[in-house]
């Protein structure tokens, strides 16, 4: 038998390996990595990522790329720059699991911004 990790979500035998009538399926649902660009990125960074940011409700593209991962979840690389969070949405992750946000550090910076464009909070990733 085809030697595989089991995935969530899928039959498992009591060794924890994947049936072979499973492994179709396993195969088709890998998990992916999507990199989203801040709007102050560099231009080779914003030519190779999956999402750019506008510098405005930049919540909206970072759940777009969420919602793109996936069922079986993935990461979601944010850029070096800032990202422009309104702070009456937020970024709420719903019906999604094992997904992984993650900045480039120092770099990496999130603001939280009111309806007035004031900074509220800040945070590095």
């Amino acid at each position: 038998m085809a030697e595989s990790k089991p995935h969530s979500g899928h039959a498992t035998l009591s060794d924890g390996n994947v049936p072979e009538s499973e492994l179709g399926n396993v195969v088709s649902q890998k998990a992916a990595t999507l990199v989203v660009a801040a709007d102050d990125a560099s231009d080779d960074m914003k030519n190779g990522a999956d999402f750019v940011c506008s510098g405005s409700s930049d919540e909206v593209t970072i759940l777009e790329a969420i919602e793109s991962l996936p069922e079986v979840g993935g990461r979601v690389l944010l850029s070096e720059g800032v990202f422009n969070i309104n702070d009456s949405e937020g970024i709420e992750i719903v019906d999604k699991e094992n997904i992984t946000l993650e900045g480039q550090g120092y770099s990496s910076k999130i603001i939280s911004v009111d309806s007035g464009g004031n900074r509220t909070a800040s945070y590095r990733l």
